[in-house]
């Protein structure tokens, strides 16, 4: 499989829906507005989730991970160095 920036966009939508959120993919639809299928294309890297939708997935993985106190005053104590540039590279930063 040839991984490009749309099967990145769901590798790690899928790690934080399952490791930080342990929700299933109807449920994360649910908080987000979409059905669990749409969740599921944007996993397999079929579709990508419109920008304002992976803004707010961003926004609530950096929330996730401070409310969480996993000793998180900044990004970089909430994400290791390589997570936060596999995020900047998604988000085109």
């Amino acid at each position: 499989m040839k991984i490009t920036k749309t099967s990145k966009i769901g590798s790690f939508i899928r790690w934080y829906r399952m490791e930080r959120l342990s929700m299933s993919q109807k449920e994360f639809g649910e908080d987000y507005g979409v059905s669990h299928a749409a969740v599921s294309q944007w996993e397999r890297g079929e579709t990508i989730p419109p920008t304002e939708i992976l803004d707010m997935v961003v926004d609530m993985a950096y929330q996730k991970g401070y409310e969480e106190g996993i000793g998180c005053r900044s990004e970089s104590q909430v994400f290791t160095p390589k997570q936060i540039d596999y995020i900047n590279d998604l988000m085109g930063e």
